[in-house]
């Protein structure tokens, strides 16, 4: 035991000597020899920090609420192929706007989602069926309906092409008969038609 002490410090002393510290050898050697292990080195400075996302996309653009209250407004049958009234203007953001009591303007090419519900009474043969119009045009995917006395509820989207698009609410011209808006729907409050329009893209 006091043998390999003694060889223990004679290698520590000649591995510390200038010739031979800091080498291969000795680093080795002094392992074996149970020496001590040295300090932690210093921490590296941190890394750049990273470039922020982009932001993300808002779902609505432009949005507009245009309604009807009966009685008063869309008093007269509604005839196929002719447009409901929404006279009157509900929350906007201002930029989808109207043109008339029944026709809205879609001012920029893109894609809008369209809300409407209305209270129909059939004045002739059911069932009571309307939908959406763009340009002049009616859109076939749109179109609902129901019989009798109802709510009818549509939703679709519609994809503009040329901007400043006209959007209207109408009567489908296969409709069997006119419709009357309902007046008085079980109760003395006045009963609401709307149409809200949604930019999405």
């Amino acid at each position: 035991m006091i043998l390999r002490t003694i060889l223990v410090l004679a290698l520590c002393g000649s591995l510390t000597s200038p010739l031979f510290a800091g080498s291969e050898r000795a680093e080795h050697l002094l392992g074996e020899a149970g020496g001590v292990v040295g300090a932690a080195g210093i921490g590296g400075i941190p890394g750049i920090a990273g470039t922020p996302g982009i932001a993300g996309t808002p779902a609505i653009f432009d949005f507009s609420d245009f309604y009807a209250l009966m009685p008063g407004d869309n008093s007269a049958a509604v005839a196929p192929n002719t447009a409901i009234e929404f006279p009157q203007n509900g929350p906007t953001n201002g930029v989808i706007t109207r043109l008339s009591a029944s026709q809205f303007l879609l001012p920029f090419i893109g894609t809008y989602k369209v809300y409407f519900q209305v209270s129909v009474t059939s004045a002739g043969a059911p069932p009571v069926q309307l939908e959406v119009r763009l340009n002049g045009t009616p859109v076939a995917t749109s179109v609902v309906g129901n019989t009798g006395t109802v709510q009818v509820y549509g939703v679709s989207l519609v994809t503009t092409t040329v901007a400043g698009s006209v959007l209207d609410i109408i009567v489908a011209p296969g409709n069997a008969s006119a419709v009357i808006i309902t007046p008085i729907a079980g109760g003395p409050t006045s009963v609401s038609a709307h149409v809200v329009i949604l930019r999405i893209n």
